[in-house]
This record gives C-alpha cells, structure tokens and sequence, in this order.
C-alpha cells in the first residue's frame, strides 16, 4: 500500500525532473525500499486517472485563452527507436 506521498513523489519526479521510472527503482533500491518499475507504473497510471478531470479542465482554459507563451526550454526525451536521449522543445 503506497501513500498518496510517495505516490506524488513518484509522479513528479518523473514529469517534472524527468527521472525514468528504472532509475527511481534504483534509487529506491539503494535505500533498501525494493519495488518492481511495474509497480510504479501502476500507482502512474491510477495518478493519471485520478487527476483527468483537472486535465481537461485546465486544457478547456487553455484553449480558450486568446494567446499561449511557450518558452522553448528543451528538455530530454527517452527515444525508444535508438535507445537513448534526445533533446524535445516547444514549437
């Protein structure tokens, strides 16, 4: 039984600091906490479906501002085809 905290952490530190689900069971692995990355792929996908309504509620606002900003920050994105980063941005 997961706590919504290590859930949340889970969560964000694979969207907001793009840690890959393999490397946070390694992580956790070094302080003796051992889970499948199917597990935490689980507890991703029940995160998604929990928070799909403030998903489409914030996309329904986004669209129906007169402008968007986007920074083009890159950022790196796991490319399944060649088995390594490359860097993604915003176009």
């Amino acid at each position: 039984m997961a706590s919504t905290a290590l859930v949340s952490h889970v969560v964000v530190s694979k969207f907001a600091w793009y840690l890959p689900l393999y490397r946070q069971v390694q992580i956790l692995a070094g302080q003796r906490v051992y889970l499948d990355r199917a597990t935490l792929a689980g507890w991703v996908k029940r995160a998604a479906w929990w928070l799909r309504s403030l998903y489409e509620l914030q996309l329904r606002t986004i669209q129906a501002a007169p402008r968007l900003f986007c920074d083009k920050t890159p950022m790196p994105v796991l490319d399944p085809g060649r088995h390594r980063l490359r860097t993604a941005s915003c176009r």
